[in-house]
């Protein structure tokens, strides 16, 4: 349903534009988006012959009164899920579960296995034709529970001992304990694919110090969806530098959020 090309023709500079003129392309504006909705036929139109609009697609009109009475009518809706804001509503990692030993840091790419879908970081979208979706994430991270070895360093009344325990902090405080990224499975056999533009580093916090290291991440990237059934999920693992590991326990992600756009032409 295209839109009269005489009512919204172009205004040049210095052309005089007339009230009546504003109210015929806000009443054709109203036309185009609220009327005359036909089947698609070639080579231009509004949709498919097939009809794929079923009754559990229309969502039902929102009506309000006072102070600001109005109708909001659409045709799509937000789904999302939440739960009490608390720290049961998060999700945490261990050293024994989606983990890889990294003596020296190298990245998991080759170790998908090591890969755990992030709770609430996931979903599955259904598109109608290949179309481009913009995936937004964000969420909050820190580690804790580990030991450094320096529990009560104000008790340390040998200078050697302070330093050592500020050294072993600093060091830490630098360490990879964590990589996020993004997956993108669209059905064509060559299974989840790791997007590497969304790949975050989660870095050890140093017992009992360093609150810089508790982090908020985020990421907006465009992909490339398939007709069909297309996974998305928000991954991490968990690096340990051997198996007995002391200096890192657990990693917490709080205040997650993960929206998946589809933009259709």
């Amino acid at each position: 349903m295209p839109v009269d090309p005489t009512i919204f023709s172009n205004v040049s500079s210095g052309d005089a534009v007339e009230a009546e003129d504003i109210r015929e392309r806000m009443l054709e504006l109203q036309r185009f988006l609220n009327g005359g909705i036909v089947p698609r036929k070639a080579p231009v139109g509004d949709f498919e012959n097939s009809a794929f609009i079923k009754t559990q697609h229309i969502e039902k009109p929102e009506f309000y009164g006072s102070p600001h009475p109005r109708v909001e009518s659409i045709s799509s809706d937000t789904v999302f899920r939440k739960r009490t804001n608390n720290r049961l509503d998060r999700y945490y990692r261990h050293e024994q579960t989606g983990s890889v030993l990294q003596p020296t840091f190298s990245g998991a790419s080759t170790t998908p296995t090591a890969w755990q879908p992030i709770e609430g970081m996931s979903s599955t979208v259904f598109a109608r034709e290949d179309c481009t979706a913009l995936v937004i994430g964000s969420f909050y991270v820190h580690d804790s529970g580990g030991s450094d070895g320096f529990a009560n360093v104000d008790s340390l009344d040998i200078a050697s001992k302070r330093q050592e325990a500020a050294f072993t902090r600093c060091m830490l405080a630098g360490r990879i304990i964590c990589e996020t990224a993004l997956f993108l499975d669209k059905g064509d056999g060559n299974g989840s694919v790791l997007q590497s533009r969304t790949k975050r580093r989660i870095y050890s916090r140093g017992e009992q110090s360093y609150n810089c290291r508790r982090m908020n991440h985020s990421f907006t990237i465009p992909v490339e969806l398939k007709k069909g059934e297309n996974k998305l999920s928000y991954r991490t693992y968990y690096r340990l530098k051997k198996r007995d590991d002391f200096h890192v326990k657990h990693i917490f992600f709080d205040a997650r959020n993960f929206v998946v756009d589809c933009l259709y032409r």
